[in-house]
């Protein structure tokens, strides 16, 4: 991102939307405890 020149403020905002984002995974009808996400993006979230 700073390759392309964006705002220092764009960056941490984009850093802060995608970090510790953690989740459940259902298997059947239980719940695992939740665990962060190591790579990607919530699913149908707009930047």
């Amino acid at each position: 991102m700073q390759i392309i020149n964006l705002p220092d403020y764009t960056i941490k905002w984009v850093i802060s939307f995608l970090k510790n984002r953690k989740f459940p995974v259902k298997i059947n009808e239980n719940y695992s405890d939740k665990k962060e996400s190591l790579s990607g993006v919530p699913q149908e979230s707009k930047l």
